[in-house]
Formats: structure tokens, C-alpha cells, sequence
């Protein structure tokens, strides 16, 4: 059931995805490239574990669950540039100037090379959690694959994600005053109470829902500031 859940997730990132690449050939938006980075590979987040049980645990298992963190570790902090391409296009004062937009390019290279020591350092671990097989850092003891596989307690959350969304909260909050345009906000606390539920008693299934609606919220709100300077621009010409 689990399996066929992240199955489904994997769907929709593809439908999301496949909006997306005509959205930004569309409007050949550099913000919109930026929120799109990420969404390349999440559908394939999902559809590894969600085919994990058919494979079961083995090399080419752990190998096949290597592409799902480097995704994480070089696309997500992509969406810090995206926020303040956000802000800009919302016509926030202090998001206009260069270094301000430069601060957020380097902040999202700084998460990026936070995480790349992790590309000789990490272990992976195989992980059963009702009908997925996985592997990951972290092992709980509900989470066996077999007997004698001892527990491994994991390092915590990473930083970059986190201040990811810390990033995306505040420009959320700043749009919805700015634009009256609450969907951001609301999309990143969704990541944050998604994120904060343990794995070992859910499996990965909530953080990787927050993922799909915090790409929502980010496409959405790209969407309506695009919109919204269009109509601008509409209404100063003729005026």
C-alpha cells in the first residue's frame, strides 16, 4: 500500500514536471528555471522506493538510491534563487538590488558545497518499512530488512533543506503582504510540519508530500507574479 502511495507521488511529480518545462518555455523565466531544477529528479525519489519491494536489498538497490540524494544535495537549494527571483518579481523594495539577489545565489552554492563531502562520505543502509525497501542513512528498529541488521541512528536533518525552507517561508511572508498572496506561506509550513514527522514512525511518505506541495505553492506563486507584472505592464501602457 505504502509502495503504490509513492508510486502515485512519482506520477504527479512527472504531471508537476511536464507543467513546469512548458511554463518556463512559455515565459523563458529565469525564476521559473530555477523552481524547475529541483523538480527533475523528484519524481524519481518516489518511484525508487516505491519499486524498492520488486528489487529488493542488494547493490543494485543501494545503487539506485544514490541518484535520490545527489538530487537533494545539488537541485534543492536551487529554490533559494528561486525565492528571491520571487520577492523581485513581487516587486519587494529591498529584493530589487543586485547583492541582494547575489546574497541569495551564493547562499544556495553554499548548501550545495555543504553537502558535497557527503558524496565520499555518505553509508546507506537498507530499510524496510511496511511494504518499501529502501536505503538510507538511518535505520529504526521497525525498520529491519532481516535478522541480525542492527539499528543506525542517524545524524539529524540536514542543514541546506532547512534553511531552504526557512528561505522560502520568509519570501512567502513577504509576498502575502506585499501581493495579499498567502499560497507560499502556507506551502512551506506544510514542508515544515511534514519534515518534523519522524521517519521511523511514517516512513518518508509526509516529507515527500511536503515536496509536492511546496512545488505547488512555488509554481502557483510564480504563476500569479508573472500574471500580475503582465497586468501591470498592461494597465501602464495604456494609461
Amino acid at each position: 500500500m505504502l509502495s503504490a502511495l509513492f508510486l502515485l507521488f512519482a506520477v504527479v511529480h512527472v504531471v508537476i514536471l511536464v507543467w513546469t518545462i512548458r511554463f518556463w518555455r512559455e515565459t523563458r523565466s529565469s525564476t521559473v528555471l530555477m523552481a524547475m531544477m529541483p523538480l527533475l529528479l523528484l519524481w524519481y525519489d518516489c518511484l525508487i522506493i516505491g519499486i524498492g519491494r520488486f528489487i529488493g536489498p542488494g547493490e543494485v538497490l543501494e545503487a539506485l538510491n544514490l541518484p535520490r540524494y545527489w538530487a537533494h544535495w545539488l537541485l534543492t537549494p536551487l529554490w533559494i534563487i528561486a525565492a528571491g527571483g520571487m520577492l523581485r518579481l513581487a516587486g519587494v523594495r529591498w529584493a530589487q538590488h543586485k547583492w541582494v539577489m547575489g546574497g541569495f545565489c551564493l547562499l544556495a552554492v553554499a548548501m550545495i558545497a555543504m553537502e558535497i563531502p557527503l558524496f565520499w562520505t555518505l553509508e546507506l543502509h537498507p530499510v524496510c518499512f511496511m511494504d518499501t525497501v529502501r536505503y538510507a542513512e538511518a535505520v529504526s528498529a521497525n525498520a529491519l530488512c532481516f535478522e541480525g541488521q542492527e539499528v543506525v541512528r542517524g545524524s539529524g536533518p540536514p542543514p541546506p533543506p532547512i534553511i531552504t525552507n526557512i528561505v522560502l517561508l520568509i519570501a512567502g511572508v513577504a509576498i502575502w503582504i506585499r501581493c495579499r498572496w498567502p499560497w507560499l506561506t502556507l506551502a512551506s509550513l506544510v514542508m515544515f510540519f511534514a519534515a518534523a514527522v519522524p521517519p521511523s514512525l511514517t516512513g518518508p511518505a509526509p516529507g515527500n508530500f511536503g515536496e509536492i506541495v511546496l512545488a505547488l505553492g512555488i509554481l502557483a506563486t510564480i504563476r500569479f507574479l508573472l500574471a500580475r507584472r503582465f497586468d501591470e505592464n498592461v494597465t501602464g501602457s495604456q494609461a
